[in-house]
């Protein structure tokens, strides 16, 4: 198994991403066993910050998606993409 974790960082949460975050944090081990590698909630970018996010430690919201971006794949490898899909306006 993998050492280091895989850091995800979630843009938006509302009823998908906060069912994510809930998932990730609930069944870290069960995902850990299934990809090989710890998985991290780095963060989630939001557009409220204030507003409540059952399950998601406020210390994880930003506002900020590039830095949260940033700080989540500042460990890749080379070998390593990342797929950005901006949000639909």
């Amino acid at each position: 198994m993998r050492t280091r974790p895989l850091k995800v960082a979630l843009l938006g949460c509302g009823v998908v991403g906060s069912e994510v975050a809930r998932i990730m944090t609930t069944h870290a081990g069960d995902l850990a066993a299934r990809i090989g590698a710890p998985v991290e909630l780095a963060g989630v970018a939001v557009r409220r910050p204030s507003k409540a996010r059952e399950g998601v430690p406020r210390e994880l919201v930003t506002t900020d998606a590039r830095a949260l971006v940033a700080r989540a794949t500042s460990t890749w490898s080379s070998r390593s993409s990342a797929v950005s899909n901006p949000p639909v306006r």
